[in-house]
């Protein structure tokens, strides 16, 4: 398993840590997974009585969380303070928007189902040796990726996933919970429905291809990627984003891919490639792509540049 050590492939700015360094705002999603906001305060207080912590926010209730982080995102800019947000997946990319748009260092505590990102960093998963660990942490600067000019953590998705993702959240709300299982058999039912293969084009190191795809997906999760099967090292995700087109063309076809996925060996089917990039241009003969950007559809314009920016996020990691 390709992964090293958290900080062995980033830039650590002079030992600078949030405990003596920072003044710093905790932002909470309540509706996150293993510690209740509650808890989670408790925790902090408890554990670093020295960390400087000015203000905690909660996303609860009728709270916008895009909004309400905006907002705490723009006075922590103001103030000079650095952010910890602790949350799912969902949480941790909102906060890593803003602060990339504020350029707020940021500390991040996976509480979610998957915790896609803090696990790409090694860090722990129990939330509270997480929130142990904070005194250990140094300031670094980390690569992030973009589809047109939109920062995701995980990854950017084409073609039917979109639709995978409209589908698993219909079945969570239907189910009353979200978990893999729910997820998983979302996906299967959408994957398995009669769809056409999208046309794209892309300009990739100055060429220009014409390709179809069921799937097309930019990543630079190195779980993500052990989940289909790739072992890709953090060091070179630094560098790099993964592109990975499945485009299955019979029925059979996809259920050997569905059979491959249940036990994360995509890497072997025939029908799924996967090449490294640092940038590619996307378009398609119209207007605009609907895209998963970590989960969230969004609607992006084409052609749809997607891109590796180096040094984009200040984030906080164990100085192991």
């Amino acid at each position: 398993m390709a992964q090293g050590d958290a900080m062995s492939h980033v830039a650590v700015q002079q030992e600078k840590s949030m405990h003596s360094d920072y003044q710093c705002s905790v932002i909470i999603n309540s509706g996150s997974g293993t510690l209740n906001a509650q808890e989670t305060v408790q925790a902090l207080k408890s554990s670093q009585p020295h960390l400087q912590i000015e203000h905690f926010h909660i996303i609860e209730g009728d709270v916008n969380p895009e909004k309400a982080m905006k907002e705490w995102f723009d006075n922590a800019a103001k103030a000079g303070h650095a952010v910890i947000v602790a949350g799912g997946d969902g949480t941790l990319s909102l906060g890593i928007k803003f602060a990339i748009e504020y350029d707020v260092p940021i500390a991040v505590l996976g509480m979610g189902t998957f915790n896609l990102f803090a696990r790409h960093y090694n860090l722990p998963v129990d939330p509270l040796i997480q929130i142990q660990s904070l005194n250990k942490y140094a300031l670094t600067h980390v690569s992030m990726c973009f589809a047109n000019n939109t920062p995701f953590t995980t990854s950017a998705a084409f073609g039917l996933y979109p639709e995978i993702i409209e589908e698993r959240e219909y079945y969570q709300e239907q189910f009353g919970f979200r978990s893999q299982a729910t997820g998983y058999f979302a996906g299967l039912l959408t994957f398995l429905k009669n769809r056409p293969s999208m046309r794209f084009k892309f300009t990739d190191q100055g060429e220009v291809f014409n390709h179809e795809s069921l799937v097309f997906m930019a990543t630079h999760n190195r779980i993500h990627l052990e989940n289909l099967g790739f072992d890709i090292s953090n060091a070179q995700l630094e560098e790099e984003f993964a592109l990975v087109s499945i485009n299955p063309e019979t029925l059979s076809e996809k259920l050997r891919l569905v059979m491959k996925g249940s036990v994360g060996t995509l890497n072997e089917d025939p029908n799924v490639h996967l090449v490294m990039r640092k940038e590619i241009i996307l378009d398609a003969d119209q207007e605009f792509l609907d895209c998963a950007v970590d989960g969230e559809i969004l609607r992006f314009n084409t052609p749809v540049k997607i891109e590796r920016r180096t040094n984009a996020l200040r984030l906080f990691l164990p100085n192991t």
